[in-house]
């Protein structure tokens, strides 16, 4: 088994950790050392019996083989963590998979990825590194999500859409087929988004609508 370790003890972190209990039972896989967190007044806890081992920084000096699990619901946050821990060559990124995800051969996943419980991505899928795709998504066939791209719980994402680097959809939302959604932008929860969204906008509604624009980078 290998050894990992989830960064960040919040809900991200409980979800994924009730993942990885799913995997091993499945089979024996990882050998959950614990979680690291930059809340102080955590360390030394226990969160479902998983015990909360120190700081973030304390992962630089690891001197053997660890997987790591990044488990930060934000994808500029994600990116943090990762340019933190990436100088020590002992660590890597799995990517984390639910057992009961209905997934076609036909879908390339970069590392550092969550797919969480109950999922479906069908064919020619192309997936960047630390994406998060949450509870029950759906992902139609050509569609392609950038690095850092996060899904909220139950979003359909339709055929050939493209989600860019950083951007966030919201609970429940629905992208129609072809739709593209630039790097950094947010669709608000329970949209229906009917058009292509630029760069660093966010989008609400049925049909989605921009209501704000920021510029790109300014996180």
């Amino acid at each position: 088994m290998n050894d990992l370790v989830l960064v960040c003890a919040g809900g991200l972190g409980k979800e994924t950790l009730f993942q990885l209990h799913e995997i091993n039972k499945q089979k024996p896989a990882y050998r959950i050392l614990g979680f690291v967190d930059d809340n102080e007044q955590l360390h030394g806890r226990e969160i479902h019996g998983v015990p909360v081992i120190g700081a973030t920084t304390s992962l630089l000096q690891y001197n053997k083989e660890t997987s790591v699990c990044l488990c930060a619901g934000s994808p500029f946050v994600r990116n943090k963590l990762y340019q933190l821990l990436r100088v020590n060559p002992n660590l890597s990124f799995p990517s984390i998979i639910a057992p009961n995800v209905i997934m076609s051969e036909f879908v390339q996943i970069g590392r550092g990825s969550i797919i969480a419980f109950s999922c479906v991505l069908t064919a020619d899928i192309v997936i960047g590194d630390f994406v998060l795709v949450s509870n029950a998504c759906t992902i139609g066939h050509d569609a392609q999500l950038g690095d850092y791209a996060t899904l909220y719980p139950a979003v359909n994402i339709s055929g050939a859409v493209k989600i860019g680097e950083y951007a966030q959809v919201g609970v429940g939302s629905q992208i129609l087929q072809g739709i593209s959604i630039g790097a950094e932008s947010f669709i608000g929860a329970g949209s229906v988004v009917l058009n292509n969204v630029e760069p660093g906008c966010t989008a609400v509604g049925v049909p989605a609508k921009i209501v704000k624009q920021k510029n790109k980078g300014a996180f």
